[in-house]
């Protein structure tokens, strides 16, 4: 035996009672007196404030500061062909440097990988990009570059040496 089927009473969705608890507030002083129209003793449309508030303009929020500009040139050419590039990033195995280098390409920056040995830790890949003159040039270059990558570490190093 099967029990009887039994529909559910429909019900509309009721929507909220939303009531304005606010009042307008009129500062005395912006407002005219016509002493020419008769009084007419009906409710009051709105009221007077007793003591004006300053008026306060809305404050000028400061504009975000401007993102650095990205020039893709220094990471075009050979890395550190000018002597200077930057240290990105350092993985303890080649296939995580090796796919960083990828991951770089597909988005227009030559990288190049130095694997170094550090005490105490062992063997490192690092992964370099861009070319500058000086020390000062990457360092003007890492902020756009690590913006644009959503990186948040660069180092810039003489590629010559091992750091």
């Amino acid at each position: 035996t099967s029990l009887p089927l039994v529909a559910a009473p429909r019900t509309e969705p009721v929507s909220p009672i939303v009531r304005d608890t606010t009042r307008a507030t009129i500062p005395v002083d912006s407002v005219a007196l016509v002493a020419d129209e008769p009084a007419v003793d009906e409710a009051p449309v709105a009221e007077v404030a007793r003591e004006s508030e300053p008026v306060t303009e809305p404050q000028e929020t400061a504009a975000a500061p401007a993102r650095p500009t990205f020039d893709p040139t220094p990471y075009q050419g050979v890395v550190g062909a000018d002597g200077w590039t930057l240290h990105l990033y350092s993985f303890p195995d080649s296939t995580g440097a090796a796919a960083e280098v990828g991951i770089l390409a597909r988005r227009g920056i030559k990288a190049a990988v130095r694997t170094v040995e550090i005490a105490g830790k062992g063997r490192y890949h690092r992964v370099y990009v861009g070319s500058f003159a000086d020390r000062t040039a990457a360092r003007e270059a890492m902020s756009s570059l690590m913006d644009r990558l959503g990186a948040d570490w660069a180092n810039p190093v003489r590629f010559g040496s091992a750091e």
